[in-house]
């Protein structure tokens, strides 16, 4: 994930990130019989990491709605697909200097549902829900550049 973070005008910052389907974490209950999270991350109908080796996000919009909350558009593609997201964003807080890094940080908070089914992840739909929430916890450290 990173931050092209604009100070004096917020709504012109841009965020982009990259999702590494191979990073999957279930914590599946049955893990042991079989690897689930491997079968998610590489499996045709699922991730299918083969072909698509990352998800990426790049916002297009920051709406700043309060001093602390924003609606974030973007385009997210997932499967090889590109469809435009919202994202609800709450700003957590600022520091001048971390207290293990010693540099100036900031957090971030930001929700949003998308249908799988959408991005071309219909296995098992309706048994297995197409609705699935994204919550992504965001911190950045100023690279100094």
């Amino acid at each position: 994930m990173a931050i092209d973070y604009n100070a004096n005008d917020i709504e012109k910052s841009q965020v982009t990130a990259t999702i590494n389907p191979m990073s999957i974490q279930t914590a599946y209950p049955n893990a042991a019989e079989k690897d689930f999270d491997n079968v998610l991350a590489t499996e045709k109908g699922w991730f299918n990491a083969e072909s698509f080796a990352s998800i990426n996000f790049v916002s297009t919009s920051i709406d700043m709605t309060t001093e602390k909350n924003a609606v974030m558009k973007g385009n997210l593609t997932f499967l090889g697909v590109t469809k435009a997201v919202s994202l609800d964003v709450v700003f957590n807080g600022a520091m001048t200097k971390q207290p293990f890094t010693g540099k100036p940080t900031m957090g971030f908070s930001a929700t949003t549902n998308i249908a799988r089914s959408d991005f071309g992840m219909s296995k098992y739909v309706p048994n297995i829900g197409d609705n699935v929430e994204i919550m992504i916890e965001g911190e950045f450290t100023h690279s100094g550049e």
